[in-house]
């Protein structure tokens, strides 16, 4: 065999592989799109109040990355809400103005008002940040920061800000204000309740599994503001 002969054979068998790699590169693009598209349709059919976006890659390469990225701040997100609405019945707050708080704590309610301080202040902090992430920028900073790559930053893009997301986080951003509103009535009005139990000790007394008052004024006072707590 001459070597003209060896290299075209040489030659064939390159440009075989090239043909089979770039197939293959193809099909792979093509079936990673399609898990995308299919994986994103069903997370998007989940609730982000209650349910959990922590779901298996089934992606890979830069597909994985837009699919992460999706996940990662829908699960960070759907996280924070679900803790935000857990604060209405933490145990340790709804129990604060209870008998046995009054009992434990004591009159000068040092660990109550130190406990409703620390709570107001990282519960704004969460609830503050997940409105501000309720919105188009929002997401949009978070991808830009994420994938670099403009077409796959694109893809990421088209696939989740979509005008049912934006109208979901619209109206997750209207319950978390109220909630807001909510937690921040009930921790207030708490601290309230305890300053005036603090000020006016001399006239509460403790006995038989229940708070009672030697002065009127100051028992009416202190039923306004259960009152304030219980309306909402």
């Amino acid at each position: 065999m001459n070597n003209k002969k060896k290299f075209f054979i040489i030659f064939l068998f390159i440009l075989l592989d090239a043909f089979l790699l770039v197939g293959y590169l193809v099909i792979r693009d093509k079936t990673n799109l399609a898990n995308l598209n299919k994986e994103v349709k069903e997370i998007n059919k989940l609730d982000i109040t209650k349910d959990n976006f922590n779901r298996r890659i089934k992606t890979s390469g830069d597909y994985a990355l837009v699919e992460r990225t999706i996940k990662n701040y829908l699960n960070d997100y759907s996280k924070g809400v679900q803790e935000v609405k857990n604060t209405m019945t933490d145990s340790q707050l709804t129990k604060i103005l209870s008998y046995d708080n009054y009992t434990s704590d004591g009159f000068e309610f040092v660990e109550s008002f130190k406990y409703l301080s620390s709570e107001k202040e990282s519960f704004n902090k969460e609830i503050d940040s997940l409105i501000e992430k309720s919105n188009k920028k929002s997401m949009e900073k978070y991808i830009n920061k994420k994938i670099k790559d403009k077409y796959y930053n694109n893809l990421c893009t088209e696939l989740m800000i979509t005008e049912e997301r934006i109208e979901s986080l619209e109206e997750t951003k209207k319950t978390l204000e109220e909630i807001k509103s909510k937690v921040n009535n009930i921790i207030d009005t708490s601290s309230e309740v305890l300053n005036l139990l603090k000020d006016n000790k001399d006239d509460c007394v403790l006995e038989d599994g229940q708070i009672k008052f030697k002065s009127k004024s100051v028992y009416d006072k202190y039923n306004e503001l259960i009152n304030k707590i219980k309306e909402d």
